[in-house]
């Protein structure tokens, strides 16, 4: 029969139903009261402030005056551009592009070319006349005459066949060629009648 120690401590026995003791808790420390911060100064990373809308006054109609502007100089042997030139003569197209069609002409020089700042532009096509100032054909008020002058140009007009080299008379019915084209002079203005005489 074996022997037992009965000096072996031994452990007392949990009673059902009983919870384990359970272990204090660290002391913990009130917490220190935090006082809110005040910002003196705007920081560098603080958003630019908002500036208010502003609010425009309603719109009221204004009535805008522009002064008068004057009209620009005459120009030597023309009327005053205020009014309008009359009408004293025309040239009429017989051969060559533009058939058909006339040409007014106005109180004193009138350049003839193909240009379109010409008095008398002549655009018809006809390469062969000057830009500028191919003839000249002429209206004196006061001798009511009409007169056929050269160009500027190094291009001659011709009057009845021939060519211009001086100022000629210009009667109804001449011709002048320019280039290719033909043009009759028709007169309105002369001896019987004027637009600058005393009605």
């Amino acid at each position: 029969m074996e022997d037992i120690d009965v000096t072996r401590k031994i452990r007392p026995l949990k009673t059902p139903g009983t919870p384990a003791p359970t272990p204090p808790l660290p002391a913990i420390s009130p917490p220190v009261p935090v006082s809110p911060l005040v910002r003196s100064e705007p920081s560098a990373f603080s958003p630019p402030p908002v500036a208010a809308p502003r609010v425009l006054p309603p719109l009221e109609s204004h009535t805008v005056r522009f002064a008068a502007s004057t009209p620009p100089p005459a120009v030597p042997g023309h009327l005053s551009p205020v009014e309008p030139d009359p009408i004293t003569g025309w040239l009429v197209v017989m051969k060559g592009a533009g058939r058909g069609r006339s040409l007014p002409l106005g109180y004193g020089i009138n350049a003839v070319g193909r240009a379109e700042d010409q008095r008398v532009p002549v655009r018809f096509g006809d390469k062969k006349i000057s830009r500028r100032s191919h003839v000249e054909v002429s209206y004196d008020g006061k001798g009511r005459a009409f007169y056929l002058s050269p160009g500027r140009g190094s291009t001659l007009g011709y009057l009845n066949g021939q060519p211009v080299l001086q100022p000629s008379p210009l009667k109804a019915g001449d011709r002048i060629t320019l280039g290719d084209t033909e043009l009759a002079f028709v007169p309105f203005c002369g001896e019987a009648f004027d637009w600058q005489q005393t009605p």
